[in-house]
């Protein structure tokens, strides 16, 4: 009987080894998966940063050149009005 008794719990232990293995492995993929979305997310978030870095920098640019643009077609115009060669 006793030898049945320990044979039996060997036998639980065992089953419950492989269950939380199993339960393991599954975990693992499950984290694996997360990980990968997360480096997938984490590139997206880096390219949005960079376009909107860039869209910044262009946005600088025209802020800087827009008084110049606006003055030369201003001078165009008068030129025009005024039938003269500039």
């Amino acid at each position: 009987m006793l030898e049945f008794s320990r044979h039996h719990q060997e036998a639980q232990l065992a089953s419950k080894q492989k269950q939380s293995l199993r339960q393991l492995t599954e975990d693992e993929v499950k984290l694996d998966d997360h990980l990968q979305q997360l480096y997938q997310l984490d590139r997206i978030v880096q390219e949005h940063s960079f376009n909107v870095t860039s869209l910044q920098e262009d946005q600088v640019l025209l802020r800087l050149l827009l008084p110049f643009y606006l003055q030369f077609f201003d001078t165009v115009v008068r030129c025009q009005d005024e039938h003269l060669v500039c």
